[in-house]
């Protein structure tokens, strides 16, 4: 099975919809009307749950009501697009909702509004690689991805009179240095200025920034609201599938979309007949599961296999703490589930054999395995 996904149009910053998250939305919109908002956000939770796409619908609503506001408007909540569905229309316009035919929508989604900017990772021009980190950037004239550049934006004046809303995706990337620089805005923020930092694991985080922020927590995804997620985006996913996904997505569309893509129902399948008999460890298919990660490369497939293997040595822990029927000691399977993550990690970061950390950790896995008996 395939599955033909436009990667931009489930991009954040062009996604108008979010599902499951309502109780955050409620939280900041309370915060929001209450007249009295918070200027730095810290949004929490596992990747693929839908930060980034909050993070972006409340740029959008925060940045519409500014304009609104200085042309006279009622309110956002009035707009009734006919794109959606009718219940998808009463869940979206229900709280931060923007119609993607508003221009806010669309100057935030071409990169083109003078009072918003995302900062993230970019491609590094030499490796085509996505950069290690977020930069602290130079004194004089930073460039437009690092942290500098983001806190001389927040210091400019607002061009509507509103507010200036800046994303950092994921601030987890941003290296110590730019973190200090970036606390010194946070400690003192500009009047009017909103900013939102996506963080999958806080702990990564200066103890005084996590301090400093009003912490928005975000939690994983209902079976029901991923099938939303699927159907919205038109994913080639059958209930078979689906079913089968749900259980190793951790509640992350995101992982279960990485999984859905191109190759990934069948490096799914691979890996788990491969894991039907890790003592064994049938060769040939990991061989075949080798060669497709090899062919791939958007990087996906990898990281499908990642996610795949995390999942299955997290439940070899859960078997044995609960006293499971293969006598398999948790420490052992813990640790194992730890160097696996660093290795893949690393592999990623400094670009090592894709293949090798594959074959690698899957001989590991069959020796423990045999070993636990």
């Amino acid at each position: 099975m395939s599955s033909e996904i436009d990667i931009d149009r489930r991009h954040p910053k062009n996604t108008p919809i979010l599902f499951g998250q309502g109780g955050a939305e409620s939280e900041f919109l309370n915060d929001f009307t209450s007249g009295r908002l918070h200027h730095t956000w810290l949004i929490t939770g596992p990747k693929g749950i839908g930060k980034a796409t909050l993070a972006y619908r409340i740029a959008r609503f925060v940045l519409s009501k500014s304009v609104s506001q200085n042309q006279g408007e009622v309110s956002l909540f009035d707009d009734n697009s006919e794109l959606y569905e009718e219940n998808q229309q009463k869940k979206n316009e229900a709280k931060l909702y923007v119609p993607p035919e508003s221009p806010i929508f669309n100057s935030i989604s071409l990169g083109t509004n003078p009072d918003f900017l995302s900062l993230e990772r970019v491609i590094d021009p030499q490796s085509k690689k996505f950069s290690n980190n977020i930069p602290i950037g130079k004194m004089a004239n930073p460039e437009k991805s690092s942290a500098r550049f983001l806190t001389n934006f927040l210091r400019k004046t607002v061009s509507n009179g509103g507010y200036r809303v800046a994303i950092v995706d994921a601030a987890d990337d941003l290296r110590e240095d730019a973190q200090n620089a970036l606390l010194k805005t946070i400690e003192n923020p500009p009047p009017y200025s909103l900013l939102l930092l996506v963080s999958h694991n806080p702990a990564r985080l200066l103890p005084t920034i996590r301090s400093r922020c009003r912490l928005l927590r975000l939690f994983p995804l209902s079976k029901k609201n991923i099938g939303e997620v699927i159907k919205f985006f038109n994913i080639g996913l059958d209930n078979n599938d689906l079913d089968s996904l749900y259980s190793i997505s951790n509640g992350s569309v995101g992982n279960l979309i990485d999984i859905a893509d191109s190759s990934g129902i069948e490096v799914f399948r691979l890996t788990n007949d491969i894991f039907s008999d890790p003592i064994s460890l049938n060769i040939q298919v990991l061989e075949e599961l080798l060669s497709l990660v090899v062919k791939d490369r958007t990087g996906k497939a990898f990281q499908t296999v990642h996610i795949l293997l995390s999942h299955w040595l997290a439940e070899k822990a859960k078997i044995e703490a609960a006293g499971g029927v293969h006598n398999i000691r948790r420490d052992q399977w813990v640790n194992q589930w730890q160097e696996m993550n660093h290795l893949f990690r690393q592999t990623e970061n400094v670009n090592l054999d894709k293949k090798q950390t594959i074959f690698t950790t899957f001989m590991k896995i069959s020796s423990l395995c045999r070993e636990c008996g």
